[in-house]
């Protein structure tokens, strides 16, 4: 019965040794995988080789990494340096040719001589000698006195004036030539009746009261206007219009008691003309715009089909 016991206890010892040994052994080292523990016991060589294949894929691609690197650093250093070292381009300015303006077409008004130059030339005129029974009159107290001085026979205008009173003078065959000189303006304020001599204007004559002339030529080639209110007439006279004469609405025009209206220039009628008592108007190569009422009771020696204008024409020849 000591011994069954004894042996009883021994077992027990001994399992309790076994199994606190295999404890110990699996505490201290770790499980290895069936299938590599069997590899690298079965071919340790083969495993040694593959550590060695890793290593240096390693090493490899750690070298490329490097050197990929390097050329990138490379690059960027040449980037560098070629934005360093290229020269900047300058591009030339251009100027563009500024367009030449078109000059407008100038109207009709603006195309007229300005008087200034002209009124100058006449003044420079002024300083000129006279000749020989030539006056030089600035105002309508010297033409009263010149017309009367016999010894006068060219009276020459040297600036504007108007006359403001009646001058009426009677010369013979000596009469005096009175000469109006472009860019100067002569005004008949009141009555001018020259008998005898002739006139000659370059320049303008206006008038806005009464010019009748008896037995006293004119030659215009300037500008004669008859305002509202004014009366040009002659007797036994010629007037040669070489230039413009204007009779406006309001003024009168007569052509009478044998007297010839001759006109090359332009002739233009917004008040009355009147042709009788044996004047004439002839209109061969001028121009006659009638835009009043033109009266034609005794000579007319041109087209009467070419009269302009929107007036009257009544035709009592």
């Amino acid at each position: 019965m000591k011994k069954k016991i004894l042996i009883l206890l021994l077992v027990c010892l001994t399992t309790v040794l076994f199994t606190g040994c295999g404890k110990a052994s699996n505490t201290e080292l770790p499980a290895v995988p069936e299938n590599q523990a069997s590899t690298e016991t079965q071919d340790p060589q083969k495993a040694a080789g593959n550590v060695e294949k890793a290593a240096t894929a390693e090493t490899a691609k750690n070298q490329e990494t490097v050197t990929k690197d390097s050329e990138d650093a490379k690059t960027v250093k040449e980037e560098k340096t070629a934005r360093t070292t290229t020269p900047k381009t300058t591009t030339p300015k251009t100027t563009t040719p500024k367009a030449a303006t078109p000059e407008l077409a100038k109207s009709p008004e603006s195309v007229q001589k300005d008087p200034e130059p002209e009124k100058e030339k006449a003044k420079e005129d002024e300083k000129q000698p006279l000749a020989e029974g030539e006056a030089l009159v600035s105002s309508f107290a010297e033409l009263q006195a010149a017309v009367t001085d016999t010894k006068i026979t060219t009276i020459n205008l040297g600036s504007d004036f108007e006359i403001t009173g009646k001058l009426f003078y009677e010369r013979e065959n000596d009469g005096p030539v009175i000469s109006i000189k472009k860019g100067i303006t002569l005004t008949v304020g009141d009555e001018f009746i020259p008998v005898g001599g002739s006139i000659k204007n370059d320049g303008a004559i206006i008038v806005k009261g009464t010019f009748d002339r008896g037995i006293c030529n004119l030659i215009n080639n300037g500008s004669i206007t008859v305002k509202n209110g004014g009366m040009c007439s002659s007797g036994m006279s010629t007037t040669v219009n070489n230039g413009e004469f204007t009779v406006e609405q309001g003024g009168q025009l007569f052509i009478e008691r044998g007297s010839e209206f001759k006109n090359p220039g332009v002739l233009t009628n917004n008040g009355s003309v009147f042709i009788r008592d044996g004047g004439s108007l002839h209109n061969q190569t001028g121009s006659l715009i009638n835009n009043g009422t033109l009266d034609l009771s005794s000579y007319f020696d041109g087209d009467i089909s070419k009269i302009t204008g929107t007036g009257t024409l009544n035709d009592n020849r």
